[in-house]
């Protein structure tokens, strides 16, 4: 039975003239990034865009600060507040059939947008009800060049044989892409990993809507995938998708790697080729066309491709023509109503989407905890550990399961816990802001170890995960009586911009009275800090706190901001003179000193620096290690006076243009001054001595390091 039948004329396209001098609309993003509401939402006004509703996103007040419009957290607020004509949806939801249908009862007008994930069945029930309710229901078909997918198939209908088409599709998208690696919520990813296609979806759904016409009725689709390596789980990062069509065949291929975004079509029949190519960081889009093989021929199929190249709407809406999700409310070309052209491309995009999942196997993510409930040889004992997938987290597993302890790493879905299989070690999904992993991740564990932290930077960030992600770990720990917390601080906490120079740090020493000053991270770990000793004070569970320097691994970069910065290959401009100590400590060290930490009954209640003898000056470092790790290097030392006086300068411009300051005079001297960190409770208290030597670290760093230089080296 056709899909005309149920169409009713209700379904509309909405044009800008309609949109900006009838009504404002509201756009609500389901379950979008930060970044991605910013991209679509830059370009209009409050005479356009009535308010934004950001719902499962936490958004940072910084980012909130940035709108000139409105902006609410869920759709039952904003309803509270406004009647709104037209509700542009963009993103996904469970509920995103009922939302549509309860809005298109009210007369609401609806405009729903990528991704489609409605079945046929659920579209002519919408698009009855909209009819019966006299609002206007409209999908919203994405664009794979924003609003010039119409140019380029007048373009198309210019080859002499249209039988001989060939329509050949590359798409390259970088695997750092914010959807790809960003959380929108505590414990929550970017829906992309949920849909039908996977991370695919969204591409497939933009090349599909532009090759319809092209391809006619489709005759057959096959499908390949692989991996390699560019996504969590080793989920296919590249698919390829053959059509062959009753008109014309088509190729898509998708890539996600570390190569920069860019979207290419090629257009082809016999001797006549049309490609056009945008790059998405740029936002460029180059035209290219080849003819007949005479001068002549070249010359008009060029001066051809230029006046098409002209005639393309390539407008900017404020973010990437690539998008198109919200091409339609700039877009004149909108102005018909419906008809079976549309119905029949809607049908297309759906049944090819249908197709292609069915043959796709590895497109989903998995979260099977891996937790073993038992006791393991001769009663050991079970340790948590929280930010167990990072550079302390993965080698404090490694220590402790080595030493006969049951490991049990706390990872974020997004982690990678191949390491951990292939150690055997035990593990489980979650986040520390989400009590409800939390509670499966203690059940049967004996210790914690705590070292889950925002290094973002980021205020508002480093709050949830930093702050209330302690906050969270010290009631679990409380509440079951854990036997040990032991909590990775940071001697970033202590106040060294008050100290002489060459003064000496303990446990005792003053905290940062200023941390707003240091940075996000700086803020939020003394926000954390201050809980545990508060909890500690209070008698609230067993806890030690320790406080690293900065901990150093056989697996580098070993130029860290506090040293300096790497210029380019082996040219380096380090900070200062070189006479500053690094308050160092090699990781194995650290490690131990965790484990002695959590059994030894002399450290509850107790706060330790941990700082071990690899400590040493800047220039007995670069000497030391990276001049073996970098045969060739280059040093330049930047007088520090001058680099303070620079930084004083871009806090004087930045200040004139109302932005932050990339780095502050306050920051900056806190990092640079030439104090010492002291260890000696520790090592008295719980005779505790690093059973790494500094010789014996540097041998294995140099050892490791040379001919590699790649790895990771954090504070």
């Amino acid at each position: 039975m056709g899909w005309n039948q149920y169409a009713p004329s209700r379904i509309k396209s909405f044009t800008a003239n309609s949109l900006v001098s009838a009504m404002k609309f509201y756009l609500l993003c389901q379950g979008l990034t930060a970044d991605e509401i910013d991209k679509l939402t830059k370009g209009f006004d409050c005479s356009q865009l009535g308010a934004v509703v950001a719902e499962d996103v936490n958004l940072p007040q910084e980012f909130k600060n940035r709108f000139s419009f409105d902006l609410y957290e869920s759709i039952e607020k904003l309803l509270e507040q406004v009647n709104p004509g037209l509700i542009c949806i963009v993103g996904v939801s469970a509920q995103q059939f009922e939302l549509v249908s309860s809005l298109l009862e009210s007369g609401v007008s609806v405009s729903l947008g990528t991704p489609l994930i409605l079945s046929v069945e659920q579209i002519k029930s919408l698009s009855s009800l909209a009819e019966r309710s006299n609002a206007r229901f409209r999908i919203n078909f994405s664009e794979l060049f924003g609003g010039a997918n119409s140019r380029l198939l007048e373009w198309a209908d210019h080859i002499d044989n249209p039988t001989n088409e060939r329509i050949h599709i590359s798409i390259v998208l970088n695997d750092q892409i914010s959807r790809f690696r960003s959380y929108v919520g505590h414990n929550k990813l970017h829906w992309c990993y949920e849909l039908p296609c996977g991370v695919f979806h969204q591409e497939l759904e933009k090349c599909l809507n532009l090759i319809q016409p092209l391809v006619g009725k489709v005759i057959s689709v096959a499908v390949s995938e692989s991996s390699y390596g560019y996504l969590p789980q080793n989920i296919s990062d590249e698919l390829f998708v053959e059509f062959e069509g009753s008109r014309s065949n088509a190729a898509i291929e998708i890539k996600i790697s570390e190569q920069k975004s860019f979207r290419e079509i090629q257009l082809s029949s016999g001797v006549d080729e049309i490609r056009i190519r945008q790059n998405e960081d740029e936002g460029n889009i180059l035209v290219s066309g080849a003819g007949e093989k005479n001068i002549l021929g070249r010359i008009l199929d060029l001066t051809r491709n230029l006046l098409c190249f002209l005639k393309l709407p390539f407008k900017s809406l404020g973010h990437s023509v690539a998008t198109g999700e919200l091409a339609f409310i700039r877009d004149n070309d909108s102005d018909s109503p419906a008809n079976s052209v549309d119905i029949e491309r809607y049908i297309f995009v759906h049944g090819a989407l249908v197709k292609i999942a069915r043959q796709l196997s590895n497109i989903h993510l998995r979260f099977d905890n891996h937790i073993n409930t038992g006791r393991g040889a001769q009663d050991s004992k079970r340790v948590l550990i929280t930010g167990a997938s990072g550079l302390f987290g993965k080698r404090l597993s490694k220590y402790l399961s080595g030493k006969g302890y049951v490991v049990r790493a706390f990872i974020r879905k997004l982690s990678d816990c191949s390491y951990f299989q292939a150690l055997g070690i035990e593990y489980c999904y979650g986040d520390v802001t989400d009590t409800g992993s939390l509670k499966q991740a203690f059940e049967g564990v004996d210790y914690v170890v705590h070292a889950a932290a925002d290094t973002s930077g980021d205020l508002d960030i480093g709050e949830v995960s930093t702050v209330q992600g302690t906050r969270n770990i010290l009631e679990f720990c409380s509440q079951l009586e854990i036997e040990r917390l032991v909590y990775i601080s940071s001697c970033n906490v202590y106040d060294v911009n008050r100290l002489k120079e060459n003064a000496e740090i303990d446990e005792s020493s003053l905290l940062e009275q200023f941390p707003e000053r240091r940075g996000g991270y700086t803020f939020t770990k003394l926000k954390a800090d201050l809980l545990v000793q508060d909890a500690i004070s209070g008698n609230r569970g067993n806890i030690t706190c320790l406080r690293p320097g900065t901990y150093i691994s056989e697996n580098g970069p070993f130029m860290t901001p506090i040293v300096g910065v790497r210029l380019v290959n082996d040219f380096f401009v380090v900070f200062g003179l070189g006479k500053l100590i690094l308050p160092l400590v090699f990781i194995e060290n650290l490690c131990s000193a965790t484990e002695l930490s959590l059994t030894c009954a002399k450290a509850k209640g107790e706060t330790f620096n941990v700082i071990d003898g690899l400590s040493m000056s800047k220039k007995e470092y670069l000497e030391k290690v990276l001049r073996k790790i970098y045969s060739n290097a280059r040093f330049i030392f930047f007088p520090y006076k001058l680099l303070y006086f620079l930084i004083f300068l871009q806090e004087i411009l930045l200040d004139f243009l109302r932005r932050k300051p990339y780095l502050t005079r306050y920051r900056f001297e806190s990092s640079q001054k030439e104090i010492r960190y002291k260890s000696n409770k520790i090592e008295d208290l719980l005779d505790w001595s690093p059973p790494i030597s500094a010789d014996e670290a540097i041998e294995r760093i140099v050892f490791k390091q040379k001919g590699s230089c790649a790895g990771e080296f954090r504070r």
